[in-house]
């Protein structure tokens, strides 16, 4: 009635990973198209019950490619706004990593009507961006 539209979507928990499984890191760099790991600022996982090492564990992959949740996916922050644009991701690299999803986001440091910008990658799902 008041011309607002509302949008309520489930909320995940983004557990960090501090310590990146190098082969994993690699593939995700690689994949992104980044050149350089310097350029990622934060690194975490949508799934609580999920350590780094289930990143690099085949047994994990059919759980983690599930569809209707939020759960498994790899969340990576990005130093730039500039570098998410520009983003040419390897699809083919970014399914050696055994998650449902890749959620890319970087804060908007010089815009007044923007927080954040995000791109999600499911290479995996079929999906290969969103």
């Amino acid at each position: 009635a008041d011309g607002i539209i509302q949008l309520d979507f489930p909320a995940c928990t983004v557990q960090q990973i501090a310590e990146f499984p190098p082969l994993a890191l690699a593939a995700l760099v690689s994949g992104l198209g980044l050149g350089s790991v310097d350029k990622i600022v934060f690194t975490g996982l949508t799934h609580k019950d999920l350590s780094s090492e289930a990143l690099t564990s085949a047994s994990l992959d059919a759980f983690l490619v599930q569809h209707g949740s939020c759960h498994g996916d790899i969340f990576v922050e990005l130093d730039s706004e500039a570098d998410l644009r520009t983003l040419r991701p390897d699809f083919s690299k970014l399914q050696s990593l055994y998650c449902r999803g890749l959620i890319v986001t970087a804060r908007c440091k010089n815009s007044a009507e923007f927080d954040f910008v995000s791109r999600f990658f499911a290479p995996r799902a079929g999906i290969n961006e969103d």
